[in-house]
């Protein structure tokens, strides 16, 4: 009966993660042609988003994090430099240690992808009774803490 469950589950995650995709894939792309570029890769949206969320982010910090070289970290740094989404800012007392902020280009981008959530939300609520609507935020709260235990 679990593997059933997992089976339908599977499906389900699967088709509602589609249905998600076609609404923020436009919305992403849009984000992006808004501000005349190429959409980033997964891997240049996971270090944007770290720089965005954290401070004092160093190349070394972003290795560490990930798990990875510095070249590789440098690599996509300077993507992003390119794509003037970051900026390197020296510190104060040592001028050889640089610190990577977000620019107000990619504070743009971030409070457009807060829109596009808010759109998708929409369009689930539009689609769920809002008994349904509840189970579902009660269950995103739960996986949420749940992965947080990790």
């Amino acid at each position: 009966m679990a593997n059933k469950k997992i089976s339908i589950l599977t499906t389900e995650i699967s088709a509602f993660s589609r249905r998600l995709q076609d609404i923020g894939a436009d919305l992403y792309v849009r984000a992006f042609q808004n501000h005349g570029m190429a959409a980033l890769s997964i891997g240049q949206f996971r270090y944007l988003e770290v720089i965005y969320r954290e401070t004092h982010v160093t190349v070394t910090m972003l290795a560490e994090y990930f798990k990875v070289t510095k070249p590789t970290v440098s690599r996509v740094v300077n993507a992003l430099l390119q794509k003037k989404l970051i900026n390197k800012i020296p510190d104060e007392n040592d001028s050889r240690i640089k610190y990577l902020s977000v620019t107000d280009t990619a504070r743009e981008i971030y409070r457009y992808r807060e829109k596009m959530y808010g759109l998708m939300a929409s369009e689930i609520a539009k689609i769920l009774p809002e008994n349904k609507l509840s189970e579902l935020i009660s269950l995103f709260a739960l996986i949420e803490r749940g992965r947080q235990e990790e």
